[in-house]
């Protein structure tokens, strides 16, 4: 799931342009945005990342911080992508997944 930061002009966000670009090399893509559901394809935490094989965090949400590497395995996913290095690398490598902080 993407996520967007509250902004005037939610189409320049990155989160969007990452979208896209996922999007054009054939990738289904859920967007979730706590504080902005109406720009959101999934309406939970939950159902973005229902089913997923990779989870990438735009944005540094609060609500994020939930994503603990131990309930992720149990989903199968296996890639994390935490662009705004809010989780904890370590306990994700444990798990064998493919963990990428972006900045770090």
């Amino acid at each position: 799931g993407l996520a967007a930061p509250l902004a005037d002009d939610i189409d320049e966000s990155p989160a969007y342009t990452m979208k896209s670009i996922l999007e054009k090399k054939g990738a289904s893509v859920r967007v979730y945005d706590p504080h902005l559901l109406y720009r959101s394809t999934a309406r939970s935490l939950e159902s973005a990342i229902r089913d997923a094989d990779a989870v990438l965090i735009a944005v540094a949400h609060e609500q994020f911080r939930s994503l603990h590497a131990s309930e992720l395995e149990k989903r199968g996913i296996g890639i994390v992508i935490d662009a705004p290095n809010m989780l904890d690398k370590e306990s994700f490598l444990e798990r064998g997944i493919i963990y990428r902080g972006l900045g770090r």
